[in-house]
């Protein structure tokens, strides 16, 4: 209900709910139920591991939020449907979306202005049109709507020039959406035109609206610089505007800052003999390094000789046993040998065999038959006749 003396917060939320609420004492009067409601969203986001929260829990929670007792807010809630039980006579209660939601806006609206909004509602639109979500119906009247979103606006700031400075100072954040809107207008236009080009003169329309806003809040933006420099409380600007000073201004303008400004005559807080001093007795003891022991390598060898004589040794040991299986004859079969050595011994033969072979200078070869001996009951149930015979050389 309405009181004399009414909240700066209720006169907001009064004003945004107006247009869907039927009595004048339909909103409340102060930010306690919003005190209580954030209490409310901080527990959930918190507390709530999935399966809600009971109310004992919320009251714990909530404790501190505001005057009085939770339990006449928990009961406003729940009739409000802000709250609700998980199952019917259930005990664990679950925030409603649209409730948390709302939360946000109010959250966002006490700290913006109605521009914001629409700055947002242009980057969604052309979002949504990219993305072929919107008719052209639909686009048509989101036009229509930012651009009288904006006839609205700019009266409203155009009159401020003939008001107090005093209470045009809280538009300062105004710049930042004044220079935001137009480019992002023009983004969306572009998406319009090339989509349905039949609504182009909606877009210029909304364009020449934005343009006009710019410079309703360059003005205001103006006038609080004005005031700032006359009052020389440099704390009323923006940062952006520290910057465009900057940019735009010489290096003679940039000093003038510092015209009545008195510096103090700099003064040593050290000699220079103490300098050489201190630098002497602090100085970092040099690292010694120690020289890196000598290596005895002995006689020095060709690495290449060593790879020779470890080619003759194996060579060597390769023509000692291709004469043991020949046992002086020119061709031995080694088909008894094979099977005798069983499995794996007769495929380590016959590849050792194979690589021996391979060095000529050995004069042996190996003959290997087209027959195959079968014998499931031996180890080596498959072989094909093996002959040693020796070629020439050595």
């Amino acid at each position: 209900m309405s009181t004399a003396t009414e909240s700066p917060f209720a006169a907001l939320l009064n004003k945004c709910l107006a247009p869907v609420t039927t009595r004048q004492d339909a909103m409340i009067a102060d930010s306690e139920t919003l005190n209580w409601a954030r209490a409310v969203y901080a527990a959930f986001g918190d507390h709530d591991e999935g399966d809600g929260l009971t109310k004992e829990e919320l009251t714990q929670h909530c404790a501190g939020a505001g005057p009085g007792r939770f339990e006449p807010r928990f009961d406003h809630f729940m009739t409000t449907k802000m709250l609700s039980t998980d199952k019917a006579g259930g005990h664990r209660y679950v925030l409603d979306d649209s409730s948390a939601v709302m939360l946000l806006i109010i959250e966002r609206l006490l700290r913006a202005d109605g521009v914001a909004e629409l700055i947002i509602l242009l980057e969604r639109t052309q979002e949504d049109l990219a993305l072929g979500l919107l008719s052209r119906q639909e686009v048509s009247d989101l036009l229509v709507l930012m651009r009288q979103k904006l006839s609205i606006e700019c009266p409203r700031l155009e009159r401020l020039s003939a008001k107090p400075v005093e209470d045009v100072l809280r538009y300062r954040r105004l710049r930042r959406n004044g220079d935001a809107l137009v480019p992002r207008a023009r983004k969306l236009i572009d998406v319009v035109a090339s989509t349905f080009p039949e609504l182009h003169g909606l877009g210029t329309r909304l364009i020449a609206e934005a343009q006009r806003y710019s410079l309703a809040v360059s003005a205001v933006v103006d006038r609080i610089a004005s005031y700032a420099r006359a009052r020389r409380d440099f704390s009323l600007l923006a940062p952006g505007q520290y910057l465009d000073a900057v940019r735009a201004a010489s290096v003679d303008q940039l000093a003038e800052v510092f015209a009545s400004t008195v510096f103090d005559r700099p003064e040593l807080e050290l000699r220079p003999d103490e300098v050489a001093v201190a630098a002497e007795e602090f100085r970092p003891t040099p690292s010694r390094v120690r020289p890196p022991r000598s290596i005895d390598l002995g006689p020095l060898t060709d690495p290449i000789d060593l790879v020779r004589d470890r080619e003759e040794r194996v060579r060597g040991t390769r023509r000692h046993r291709l004469g043991e299986l020949l046992d002086g004859e020119r061709r031995v079969d080694l088909t008894p040998l094979l099977l005798e050595k069983g499995w794996p011994g007769a495929v380590e033969l016959v590849v050792w065999l194979m690589a021996a072979v391979a060095d000529r200078s050995l004069g042996c070869r190996i003959e290997l038959s087209d027959r195959l001996l079968v014998d499931s009951t031996a180890t080596v149930t498959y072989l094909t006749p093996v002959q040693l015979v020796r070629s020439g050389g050595t």
